[in-house]
């Protein structure tokens, strides 16, 4: 089962155990490794270079995590030749967007199959 995302059409399927054990592997890692950018002020002369910084450290380790998550070079196809965090927030919505349809489509699909026990119970 392929996953799209804004266009790109990755091999990964949230019902493969391969798959799902290593999106969650690089996602643990990317919030271990979590930047905070509380008390910092774009605007402050003094807090920009860290506010830059901090910006940075966000992309790439998102960068990071779409390579491990989903195979490297797809950070590159999917954040394009200028990152930015408001790319990276875009990605992780549409992530979970797609994430969710293909665990609707599977529901779906394993309903056909599962026995209604209302039914089962009244033809006792």
């Amino acid at each position: 089962m392929a996953l799209n995302i804004n266009g790109v059409e990755l091999d990964f399927d949230f019902t493969n155990p391969e798959d799902l054990t290593r999106y969650q592997t690089a996602m643990t890692k990317m919030q271990e490794a979590e930047y905070l950018t509380e008390g910092i002020d774009p605007d402050a002369p003094e807090t920009f270079e860290a506010y830059v910084n901090t910006l940075k450290g966000m992309i790439q380790q998102f960068a990071a995590f779409l390579d491990e998550a989903f195979g490297n070079g797809t950070a590159a196809k999917l954040l394009g030749p200028r990152p930015s965090l408001a790319k990276v927030t875009e990605l992780q919505d549409a992530i979970r967007t797609a994430g969710e349809a293909q665990n609707r489509a599977i529901e779906a699909h394993l309903a056909k199959y599962t026995p209604n026990r209302a039914t089962r119970r009244g033809q006792q």
